[in-house]
């Protein structure tokens, strides 16, 4: 029994390091929602373990405030500047293309034909000289 529960364990640890490798999209909110599954998912377990019913509530009361900081600071960042919502990659792209702009530099950019089929072999759109030259 106790062998099924060590190794129960220690799959748990390696699913949940698994998972925290693979989290790449880091924005403003992203430690609130660290915290809302970890603290708050402890107190709520605790809680349900715990006999004494004021317990119980001090600990879901308690498990419930980053919950609520969380939605709060997503909706406030949500309308006050959107922009902190996106990854971290996103917001570095965005300000180097701006840089690039402001300094008057082009970003050549390859315009694609974007059709529903993923398997469609790729077609490049003509560009504004070729296009002009097709319509004569």
């Amino acid at each position: 029994m106790t062998s099924e529960v060590h190794k129960f364990g220690i799959d748990a640890l390696r699913v949940l390091r698994e998972g925290l490798a693979s989290v790449k999209h880091r924005t403003v909110v992203q430690p609130l929602l660290w915290l809302c599954g970890t603290f708050s998912l402890g107190c709520f377990i605790i809680a349900a373990m715990v006999k004494d019913i004021w317990l119980q509530r001090a600990l879901f009361g308690a498990g419930v405030v980053p919950i609520l900081l969380f939605v709060f600071s997503y909706i406030y960042f949500m309308f006050k500047d959107p922009d902190r919502l996106h990854s971290e990659d996103f917001q570095l792209k965005r300000r180097s293309l701006s840089i690039v702009e402001r300094k008057g530099g082009t970003v050549p950019l390859l315009p694609l034909d974007l059709t529903t089929d993923p398997y469609a072999p790729q077609k490049l759109l003509p560009q504004q000289g070729e296009q002009e030259q097709q319509d004569e």
